[in-house]
C-alpha cells in the first residue's frame, strides 16, 4: 500500500517539472519569434526597396548630367531627393523598433543621417543648377558621396532585413516543431500518469475488497462485518438481528475426507447462504462460522429466514468428486428491537449464546435471544 501511494505522487511530481521545462521552453520561443515576428519587416524592407529606387533615380539623373544628355531632369532628381528626405528617419526609426542588432545597422543609420544633413543643401544646388548658377561640375560633385553612401546603406539595410527574415522563418518553424513536439510529449506524459494512477486505482481498491472479503468463500470477513454492523447499529433505528451459524461436526468430515473437500463444503454452504439471503449481510466469521446480519426485516421474519435456510442445508446434497455430502447447520440468533440501543458485542454475544444453546439442545436447530439477554425460544428441529 505504500508504494502505491507514493507512485501517483512520483508520477505527478515528474509530470510538474516536465511542464515547467516545456512552459520555459515555449515562453523562451515565444519570447524570441515575438520579437521578430513585431518588428514589422515587411513594412521595412517595402520603405528600403522604395528607397533603393530613389538611389537609382539618382544614379540615373547623375549619368545623365555627366553625359549632357537631354534626358537629364532636374525635377525628377529634385523629387527623388525630397522623397529621401522624408523616407530616411522612417527608416531609422523603424531600424531601431527592430530585432536587428543594433551593431549591424548603426553604420548605415550614421551614413543616413549625415546624407540627411546633406540633402537640403543638395536640393539647392540642384535648382541652382536649373536656373544656370552652378555648373555641372559642382553639383556632380555634390551628388557624388550622396549617390554613393544612399546606395551602400540600402544595400546593407536590405542584406541585414533579408538574414533576419531567414532567421524569423527558420525559428517559427522550429517553435512550431517544437510545439508539436512539447505537446505530443505532454500527452504522452498525461497518459502514462493516467495509466499509471488507474492501475494503482484499481491494485487499491483490488485490496481494499480482499481485505474485507474471505479469500475461500467470497463472503464478506469478520472485520467488514464488525465495521459495517457498527455503523448500522448507531445509524439504524429499525430491527435488526445477528445469526451466527455453525457447521454441526464439520471436523468430521474435515478428518475423514481431507481439507480440500472440507473447503468445497464451506464454498458450497456459502452459495447457499448468499442466494438465500437478499437483504442484509452475509459473512465468515473463520473456520467452519458464518454470520447473517439482518436490517430490514421485523424480528419474526429474520428467525423464519434463519430456519429457512437451516432446512434447505440440511436437505442439500453436496457433490464433490465422486463423494455425495450431507450436512448441517446450528443458529444462535439474537434481535435489537426497534430504537434500542446497543453494540455490536453485546448482540454478537447474545447470538454466540444462542448457538451453544442450539449446540447443547442436539444441534440442526435455531435457537435465539433477545438483547436482553432473555431466551425467548429455543425450538429443536429433529436431526434428518
Amino acid at each position: 500500500m505504500v508504494k502505491l501511494s507514493r507512485s501517483p505522487r512520483a508520477m505527478w511530481a515528474l509530470f510538474i517539472v516536465f511542464f515547467g521545462i516545456c512552459a520555459a521552453s515555449l515562453m523562451y520561443f515565444h519570447s524570441k519569434s515575438r520579437s521578430l515576428l513585431g518588428s514589422n519587416f515587411t513594412a521595412l524592407a517595402i520603405d528600403v526597396v522604395q528607397s533603393q529606387y530613389d538611389a537609382r533615380t539618382i544614379n540615373q539623373q547623375q549619368s545623365y548630367l555627366e553625359n549632357d544628355s537631354e534626358k537629364y531632369d532636374a525635377l525628377v532628381l529634385t523629387e527623388a531627393l525630397y522623397r529621401q528626405n522624408y523616407r530616411i528617419p522612417l527608416i531609422i526609426n523603424k531600424l531601431k523598433r527592430s530585432a536587428i542588432e543594433k551593431s549591424r545597422y548603426e553604420p548605415m543609420v550614421l551614413a543616413l543621417t549625415q546624407i540627411k544633413g546633406q540633402l537640403g543643401d543638395t536640393i539647392n544646388q540642384v535648382t541652382a543648377h536649373a536656373n544656370n548658377t552652378l555648373s555641372n561640375e559642382a553639383l556632380l560633385q555634390a551628388l557624388y558621396p550622396i549617390e554613393l553612401e544612399i546606395a551602400w546603406s540600402y544595400s546593407e539595410i536590405h542584406s541585414a532585413v533579408q538574414r533576419v527574415s531567414s532567421l524569423e522563418k527558420r525559428l517559427t518553424k522550429g517553435l512550431t516543431l517544437l510545439v508539436w513536439g512539447l505537446f505530443i510529449s505532454i500527452m504522452l506524459v498525461i497518459a502514462v500518469l493516467v495509466y499509471v494512477l488507474t492501475r494503482s486505482f484499481k491494485q487499491q481498491v483490488l485490496l481494499a475488497a480482499q481485505n474485507q472479503l474471505d479469500e475461500l468463500t467470497g463472503l464478506y470477513n469478520r472485520r467488514y462485518l464488525m465495521k459495517e454492523a457498527g455503523s448500522a447499529l448507531i445509524e439504524s433505528d429499525s430491527s435488526i438481528g445477528l445469526a451466527i451459524i455453525d457447521l454441526d461436526m464439520f471436523k468430521v468430515v474435515n478428518d475423514k475426507y481431507g481439507h480440500p473437500v472440507g473447503d468445497r463444503v464451506l464454498k458450497h454452504v456459502a452459495e447457499i447462504l448468499s442466494s438465500t439471503m437478499q437483504d442484509g449481510i452475509v459473512a465468515r466469521l473463520g473456520g467452519e462460522e458464518f454470520c447473517l446480519f439482518f436490517t430490514s426485516l421485523c424480528s419474526e421474519k429474520q428467525i423464519e429466514k434463519c430456519e429457512e435456510i437451516r432446512s434447505i442445508i440440511e436437505r442439500a446434497v453436496i457433490e464433490v468428486d465422486d463423494l455425495k455430502l450431507k450436512v448441517t447447520i446450528s443458529i444462535g440468533f439474537c434481535y435489537r428491537k426497534p430504537n434500542e440501543r446497543v453494540v455490536f458485542s453485546q448482540l454478537y454475544n447474545q447470538a454466540d449464546r444462542a448457538l451453544y444453546l442450539a449446540k447443547q439442545n442436539g444441534r440442526n436447530q435455531v435457537s435465539w435471544h433477545g438483547c436482553d439477554g432473555e431466551l425467548e425460544k429455543s425450538p429443536v428441529t429433529d436431526t434428518a
